[in-house]
């Protein structure tokens, strides 16, 4: 769980700066501009960026394209609105942090448990995996279409 919490990270650090490096390959010298000018804003930000849990998560991406996840950040596949993602993402970032510093795990509903400890197993794992993807999935589709609707671009390469 630790590396997909890393993965997370690492792919929201990403996708800021690709959002904003699509913002300056517009044939525009305002958005170019615009681009460079919040360059060192966007830098100081991702430096600080280390517990990409949900309010994290958003914040930062609130602040660096002006797009609010919220709104997609539900999973109906899984019957989960948004408050139970947020929820579950930050409940993540705790196990994460239980693992990290030899804690035991909180003993939240979804994790298996034997002799009343909370534990991890392959399907718990993959279960995660899962969420974080389908996060990734629906925001790059967001920032895609926010990016179309505030500057006429779409540049995201790899969805």
């Amino acid at each position: 769980m630790a590396m997909d919490v890393a993965s997370w990270n690492g792919y929201i650090n990403s996708i800021i700066r690709e959002y904003h490096s699509c913002i300056g390959g517009v044939n525009n010298i305002h958005l170019m501009n615009f681009r460079n000018s919040h360059s060192m804003l966007i830098d100081r930000r991702l430096e600080k960026f280390n517990t990409p849990n949900f309010d994290n998560t958003r914040n930062l991406i609130v602040e660096c394209t002006g797009f609010d996840p919220v709104g997609i950040w539900g999973w109906p596949q899984r019957g989960m609105v948004w408050q139970a993602v947020q929820s579950r993402l930050n409940e993540i970032l705790k196990i994460r942090h239980s693992f990290a510093h030899g804690l035991n795990f909180p003993n939240y509903m979804w994790l298996p448990q034997k002799n009343g400890q909370a534990y991890l197993n392959k399907s718990t794992v993959s279960e995660v995996e899962r969420l974080l993807v389908h996060l990734a999935t629906v925001l790059d589709i967001g920032l895609r279409n926010h990016m179309f609707v505030q500057f006429g671009a779409n540049c995201i390469p790899w969805r």
